[in-house]
């Protein structure tokens, strides 16, 4: 028992000291109402690490969008938390949130359900949390491209390749590098994790079984080329009308 008291007694002693820590490079009210707000995120969810610079130098990125947004982020205990502003690491698939003073953490994927980035333009762009296709234990973050009857999600693979000085047979890639690769998905009714999209007639036209043949005339008449996430698009649109 003493040695449990202990324990909490240590626990709660670090936690305080982290936040009085991070409260010192905080200014004004704002700031304050999100440290409060990140601080009940890491108290109930676990904000699991700090943020650093390690991919400056590299070419490319490994975010979705390089500057900070504005953001809403929907908890898995049905919390929101907005006026934040957030960014998303697409390479590691995790989401980051800004404090003042320039103070930035990942928030845990476990407590988080969906998130909304809010752009300069009035845009918003929705992800969603989904398990992995192939690793069911896991999940990763869908880009809501399409919603309607079915919905349309992206998910973007970013790939971190090292500079090669080999010389000789190598490729002499003089510098590290992330690259994107994308991949489209959907859901429909009674679907509880995303289907990946096969770029075939036949395939796509048994996303939608109702309308399946329309589909394929649709795909025929346009010449649409089903590799283009822009006429994937055009199917999910032309369905909705019909």
């Amino acid at each position: 028992m003493k040695s449990r008291t202990l324990y909490f007694s240590l626990w709660l002693t670090c936690i305080t000291t982290s936040s009085m820590c991070i409260a010192q490079e905080i200014e004004g009210n704002d700031a304050q109402q999100n440290l409060l707000k990140i601080g009940t995120i890491s108290v109930e969810q676990g904000i699991i690490r700090k943020f650093d610079n390690r991919y400056e130098g590299v070419v490319g990125s490994p975010f979705y969008y390089e500057e900070w947004l504005e953001g809403t982020v929907v908890m898995e205990n049905d919390r929101i938390i907005d006026d934040i502003k957030i960014k998303y690491n697409m390479y590691e698939d995790e989401l980051i949130v800004l404090q003042p003073k320039s103070l930035s953490y990942y928030i845990d994927k476990k407590g988080v359900r969906s998130f909304t980035l809010q752009f300069p333009d009035g845009r918003k762009d929705i992800f969603k949390k989904y398990q992995q296709i192939d690793k069911p234990e896991q999940s990763q973050y869908f880009r809501a491209v399409y919603m309607g009857k079915i919905n349309l999600w992206e998910h973007t693979k970013v790939i971190f390749e090292k500079a090669n000085y080999q010389g000789g047979y190598s490729s002499d890639k003089k510098y590290d590098e992330f690259k994107q690769y994308s991949e489209l998905y959907y859901t429909s009714a009674g679907m509880q994790n995303p289907a990946k999209i096969k770029s075939t007639s036949n395939a796509i036209s048994k996303i939608f079984p109702d309308n399946g043949e329309l589909i394929k005339e649709f795909i025929k008449s346009n010449l649409l080329d089903l590799r283009k996430k822009e006429n994937i698009v055009r199917i999910f649109e032309f369905y909705e009308q019909l």
